[in-house]
Order: structure tokens, then C-alpha cells, then sequence
């Protein structure tokens, strides 16, 4: 027995839950009130259909044209129409929209909707797709995509920059992963799987990894800009410097993170690169930064530009604005934001800090035996180290600490 019929809208597909066999009205037919012969059957997707009797057989035909929202719901409604007319008037099928017809286009979309949100780099990764894969394959069927193309592809890519064709790979790797995993537009294997990245990039020059460390008279041109810089960028350098953190870590710190009892920076689990919070000790130095930040009552941000409400952005120009300060004094070649915090924990190797610990302070994610059984989190330890790290960059690196920093470690 047929259900009742229902007009299908955006919003109403939106609201409806994966079922699981042995549900009620699992993979069972759904009908739009708005099209004869349109429907859906729910399981884990939303499925789009097409059934019809033939009026010269009396057979039953059902059509599959996509999933919701791989397809949109405007799409399944044409393909639908044209279904349902063909067979009707006895002409020969139309292209299936159903797993042949998945580009690769609809799967990125739907990767961007399912996956990339429960990713730090969400932002960057959807832009990677749409400027460096969707133009060259968007519109291939996602079951077609080959190896081989792949390669194209990523040749192509490494030719121009190196770098970006090592990312793209990561990408492409985790995405047809996902899709075959999944059985999305019908793929049973990655095409990226078995494309190894050495053979990529051999006889292309490239850095396998960065490895920039700031001089200490390149450390102190940054300093000196970052002093000059007004509130909110010249100080979140600073702190940047201080710390040895990631940007977006710092960047995004709000004032209720900060616990005055245990005397740290709690940064929540989800703006760490490990997935775990990380208790950062404030020194009296970084005290006394963050307490001439300005407080807004609109926002809990500690660094922004609409008074609180939002996180500070805009680093691109933040980088402009500090080379060109820079080279008011003197010139650095080649250096990035992320070169801060290499060339703090090298300082911290310059300061006598043990490696365990200087690790720890910069929050990278422990291996073996300490990360299974040690749950110490080595507060007073980490403390220590940033202290040491103070004490090497006031006194020997920017020679002495600023007039209003001097006070605070006192």
C-alpha cells in the first residue's frame, strides 16, 4: 500500500533521518505530490526514483536518478520528466542519473557537505577542490576516474607547483576513499591509492619539508615591527613569538579560555592540530601582553577587529603590512608566520630545555609508552621552558625586553 503523498521542498527532504533495515518505511517509495511518477526511498541516503508501469508491457520500471543532495532536488524532477515521457511514448531511455551518472563535481560537493566540517582546514581543503580538481575532472563520472587520470592531473599540477600537487594527492586520496568506501556513484576502488608521491615529484625541485629558522637579527627586525604594529596584529605576533604556537591557535583565543587559577591558556581540542587540548602556562611577560589587550563587552575575542565578536583575519595583509615595515629597516628573504614557531623551539634547544619538554610546549602529539600511559601534563615544566626561552630571546637574541615588559618580570 502506497504512502500518502507529499510535495517535496528542500526543507522537507533536509528534516527526514537515515533509516536502517528493519526500520519502518526503510527503502520503501515516498511519492512527490508535485510530479507523477517521482519519488524517494529512504535508507541511509535519500534516493531518487522514477516508477512507472509501461502502458504496452504492464511492467514495472524504477529509475534511480542520484541521492539527495548530490543531486539537487530541481535535477531529479527533470530527469524524472524525462523518465517518465520516454516511457510513456516508447522512446529508448535517457542516460541513468543514478551511480553512471555521479561526476566527480557531485562528489565533491557532498564531501564538502559531510566531511571537510569535522576538519581544521575545512576552509582551505574546499578551496584546493574547486580551484585545483573540480575544473580539470569535475564533470567526469566519478566510477570513469582512473589512475591514470590522476597522474594527469597531478603532473600537471607538480609542474606548476610542486607543493600544491603534493596536497592535491592527500586530498584526491582521502576523497575517493571516502567515496568507494561508501560505494558513492558506484566506485569500488581509490584511483589515487596506489600513486606514490616520491615518484610524483622525482626530478621536480621541491622542499620535502620547510625547515626556516629565523636569524637572531631577523627575529629582532619581526619583533621590532610587531612593536610598531597596532593592537590586533603587532601584539598576536608577539604572542606568536612568545609562545611558539600555531596562528589560528592564538588567533582565535578568547578571554574565557583563560583560566587565572591554573594560570594557562586552555586551547580547546578542536583548534589543536592533535585533537587534544593544550594548557599553555602564561608567563609574567605574556601577562603582561594580553592584559593591555582591549576588552569588548560585545565579544569574547581576544584578538578582532569587530570589537569581540569575530577572530582577527586577514593575515595575507597582516604579512604585507609587517614586510613592508620590515623593509623600512632592513630585509628578510623568505620567511613565513609559521617560521615563528620553528624558530622558537629551536630556541628552546639553544636554551637548554630538554627535547620531552620542549615538545610539550609547543604541543606536539607524543608517541609510544608517553602517549599511551603518561597522562602527566607537566605544567610547571612547560612554565620553566617558556621562562628559559625569555630569558635567551630578551637577553641575547632582542638584546633587552621592552620598557613595559622589563616591568613585568620583575
Amino acid at each position: 500500500m502506497r504512502s500518502a503523498k507529499v510535495v517535496f521542498t528542500d526543507r522537507w527532504l533536509k528534516s527526514l533521518k537515515p533509516l536502517r533495515p528493519g526500520d519502518p518505511g526503510y527503502r520503501k517509495f515516498r511519492w512527490d505530490a508535485a510530479l507523477p511518477h517521482f519519488g524517494i526511498k529512504q535508507g541511509g541516503e535519500l534516493a531518487f526514483y522514477t516508477g512507472i508501469r509501461d502502458p504496452r508491457t504492464g511492467k514495472w520500471i524504477e529509475r534511480h536518478h542520484g541521492d539527495y543532495p548530490i543531486v539537487s532536488l530541481a535535477e531529479a524532477r527533470a530527469r524524472s520528466r524525462d523518465t517518465s515521457a520516454a516511457i510513456t511514448e516508447g522512446r529508448p531511455l535517457p542516460a541513468p542519473g543514478g551511480s553512471a551518472g555521479t561526476t566527480f563535481a557531485d562528489l565533491a560537493e557532498r564531501y564538502k557537505l559531510e566531511v571537510l566540517p569535522g576538519k581544521r582546514t575545512a576552509k582551505a581543503c574546499g578551496q584546493m577542490i574547486d580551484r585545483e580538481i573540480t575544473p580539470a575532472i569535475g564533470d567526469r563520472a566519478l566510477s570513469a576516474i582512473t589512475e591514470d587520470d590522476c597522474k594527469a592531473l597531478l603532473k600537471r599540477i607538480a609542474d606548476r607547483s610542486p607543493h600544491a600537487a603534493r596536497k592535491v594527492l592527500s586530498e584526491l586520496r582521502v576523497m575517493f576513499g571516502w567515496a568507494s568506501f561508501n560505494r558513492i556513484g558506484g566506485l569500488k576502488n581509490n584511483p589515487a591509492a596506489g600513486i606514490p608521491v616520491k615518484e610524483l615529484l622525482r626530478g621536480r625541485p621541491h622542499n620535502k619539508s620547510r625547515d626556516r629558522v629565523l636569524l637572531d637579527a631577523e627575529l629582532r627586525l619581526v619583533w621590532q615591527a610587531a612593536l610598531e604594529t597596532p593592537y590586533p596584529f603587532g601584539p598576536l605576533l608577539q604572542t606568536l613569538v612568545l609562545s611558539g604556537q600555531r596562528l589560528n591557535e592564538i588567533a582565535k583565543a578568547r578571554w574565557s579560555e583563560i583560566d587565572e587559577g591554573a594560570g594557562c591558556l586552555l586551547i580547546p581540542a578542536e583548534r589543536m592540530k592533535g585533537k587534544a587540548a593544550h594548557p599553555l602556562p602564561l608567563t609574567p611577560w605574556m601577562r603582561e601582553l594580553l592584559e593591555g589587550l582591549p576588552r569588548f563587552e560585545s565579544g569574547d575575542f581576544l584578538f578582532s577587529t569587530t570589537y569581540g565578536k569575530r577572530p582577527v583575519s586577514g593575515f595575507s595583509k597582516m604579512k604585507s603590512r609587517l614586510d613592508r615595515a620590515i623593509a623600512a629597516k632592513d630585509d628578510i628573504d623568505d620567511w613565513q608566520i609559521h617560521d615563528l614557531r620553528r624558530t622558537m623551539r629551536t630556541g628552546l634547544s639553544r636554551a637548554g630545555v630538554a627535547p620531552f619538554f620542549a615538545e610539550l610546549v609547543i604541543a606536539h602529539t607524543q608517541a609510544g609508552v608517553h602517549a599511551t600511559y603518561d597522562r602527566h601534563r607537566y605544567g610547571k615544566e612547560v612554565l620553566q621552558a617558556l621562562l628559559k626561552w625569555e630569558e635567551l630571546l630578551f637577553d641575547q637574541v632582542l638584546v633587552a625586553p621592552p620598557d613595559n615588559l622589563r616591568a613585568a618580570a620583575s
